[in-house]
């Protein structure tokens, strides 16, 4: 982390400065509702937790759906309508769910109640290269004086993602934990997006800020978690890809062009 912020003080800042004093360079923070379509991830640990003695708490089992997405981007401005830039975004899902597991109660042995907690997180950490075409620079959009203060962007991008399945196991006796567990399953796999942004423009000089909205999809399969002997909860058999695939919508700010 020090070195994180070394290297961001150091050198990124006045990289930055430079070159938007330049008019030429932006950068973009972003954060988003993500759909995933973690079916073959949730099937796989259904089944496991259905085939094992524990008792499940709840009606039925937590999923992992959606989740939460954060984004940076540094944008290089090539003409009045085009940009390219490199992105990083980060990627998080959750699901938990709470068992009972009975022992005891064998040739007069007391009965023993302890309860587990199964929560499993799912992330995936995303370096690419991106795209954005300028609508609102088009002729068209310049044509109505009201929308000069709008601005309207389509971005494609393209990256490779770092993604794990994150397990953890806690045992505990009412509110005494016994005993906890950690498990990392780590995966990788491409990444692909495109997104609709529309914002206000705040300001037109060369450090201008917009803020807006966005809306898109992305795609993102990775391959297949470890299992067997490399993995205490999944079986060769039944461990599954991560899917962040789906529907994104969230809000961004931009600084620079």
């Amino acid at each position: 982390m020090k070195k994180i912020i070394w290297f961001i003080s150091v050198f990124l800042i006045p990289v930055i400065a430079y070159t938007q004093e330049k008019g030429a360079l932006g950068v973009e923070f972003n954060a988003s509702h993500n759909q995933y379509s973690m079916d073959e991830f949730n099937e796989s640990v259904d089944n496991v937790n259905s085939s094992s003695s524990l008792i499940l708490i709840s009606n039925e089992f937590s999923e992992i759906t959606s989740g939460m997405g954060y984004g940076l981007s540094i944008n290089l401005q090539l003409s009045d309508c085009f940009n390219v830039g490199v992105y990083g975004d980060y990627l998080l899902g959750k699901s938990e769910n709470e068992f009972m597991y009975i022992s005891g109660g064998e040739f007069g042995t007391p009965i023993d109640t302890s309860y587990w907690t199964r929560h499993f997180e799912v992330n995936s950490l995303i370096l690419g290269l991106k795209s954005s075409f300028f609508i609102s620079k088009s002729a068209f959009w310049k044509k109505y004086d009201w929308l000069s203060n709008v601005e309207s962007t389509i971005d494609v991008g393209i990256g490779y993602s770092f993604s794990s399945s994150i397990l953890y196991n806690i045992i505990r006796d009412k509110d005494k934990v016994k005993g906890t567990g950690k498990e990392i399953n780590k995966v990788n796999g491409f990444h692909l997006k495109s997104q609709f942004k529309i914002g206000y423009i705040i300001s037109k000089n060369t450090h201008f800020s917009s803020i807006g909205l966005k809306i898109g999809y992305q795609y993102l399969q990775t391959s297949q978690l470890k299992g067997g002997e490399f993995s205490y909860f999944f079986t060769k058999e039944n461990a599954p890809r991560l899917n962040f695939s789906g529907l994104t919508a969230g809000i961004y700010l931009t600084f620079g062009k």
